[in-house]
């Protein structure tokens, strides 16, 4: 489980409340050792933890810089 993850659960208070919101069982979202690609979207939508700490290996950290025109 990466540091990502593990923060995510922290955020939603434990992994069963985590996996619960996912829809899926806690010893499902226990045995992941990645984050599958398909609950990525959702658990940054829950607990605010970008996709690029759930997946860096999918995923780039976000552009600190962002240009307003």
């Amino acid at each position: 489980m990466n540091a990502g993850l593990r923060w995510a659960i922290e955020i939603a208070g434990s992994q069963v409340k985590l996996a619960k919101l996912l829809g899926i069982s806690h010893q499902a979202l226990n045995k992941w050792q990645d984050v599958p690609p398909r609950h990525i979207i959702a658990i940054e939508r829950i607990t605010g933890v970008h996709r690029s700490l759930l997946r860096p290996d999918l995923y780039e950290e976000p552009d600190q810089k962002i240009n307003f025109l």
